[in-house]
């Protein structure tokens, strides 16, 4: 079966390969229809500001997949303001043994996900139309992930209470990282760890910085 979208899911092909991420052609085609459905989505209802498809697959589902060789991902994974899945879902078609939880308040963006994961036939991933806040089950998650839900600190704030001890937190960011305000009283917040990457993506579409926070095992 040929992807509707040929000559985007070859450069996603290229692009994770140089990642050393192997997409086969199963979880290619699950891109595939991802991408068709988002942008028939995003005419109806705002998902996502970025709307070109080759703009797609290098800012939504590469810069997604690079959680796969520097995040360290395992177990249980929360997407914390998920939006329209990212990174939640293309760590989920990159990763199937992962179990994924997309957070998000907003009901539209919801049912879009909830939309798109029947469309893929998708096992273990859920959809939690709600805030982070309200996730009932407490120190649940191996990790918890988020790339525009909000500053670092309040990312942390939310994450915290839905991880395992010694669980991680990953807040993906842009090139403005340094105009939040950090921690500076790290180990009063109950972080056992605090490490910083940095890469660019493809065709210098942007600078990116990944703040890991690992939760005490205290």
């Amino acid at each position: 079966m040929e992807p509707e979208n040929k000559a985007a899911i070859n450069l996603l092909k290229k692009e994770a390969a140089e990642l050393n991420i192997a997409l086969n052609n199963k979880q290619l085609l699950l891109f595939d229809g991802y991408l068709t459905e988002l942008q028939h989505w995003n005419k109806k209802i705002n998902i996502t500001a970025i709307t070109e498809t080759d703009e797609i697959i290098i800012k939504h589902f590469i810069d997604s997949l690079v959680l796969v060789n520097l995040g360290e991902l395992c177990g249980k994974l929360a997407d914390i303001g998920s939006g329209g899945g990212f990174p939640g879902i293309p760590l989920k078609i990159a990763k199937p043994e992962l179990f994924v939880v997309l957070i998000e308040s907003k009901r539209k963006k919801a049912n879009f996900m909830r939309h798109i994961l029947r469309k893929m036939g998708l096992s273990g991933v859920e959809v939690f139309n709600g805030r982070s806040e309200e996730f009932k089950q407490k120190e649940y998650f191996d990790c918890a992930v988020s790339r525009a839900f909000a500053d670092v600190q309040t990312f942390w704030e939310h994450a915290r209470p839905l991880l395992k001890k010694g669980g991680r937190a990953l807040a993906m960011k842009g090139k403005n990282l340094d105009r939040e305000k950090l921690f500076n009283n790290f180990k009063e917040k109950q972080i056992g760890s605090f490490t910083k990457k940095t890469y660019v993506l493809p065709f210098q579409k942007g600078l990116r910085t990944l703040i890991i926070m690992q939760k005490c095992f205290t």
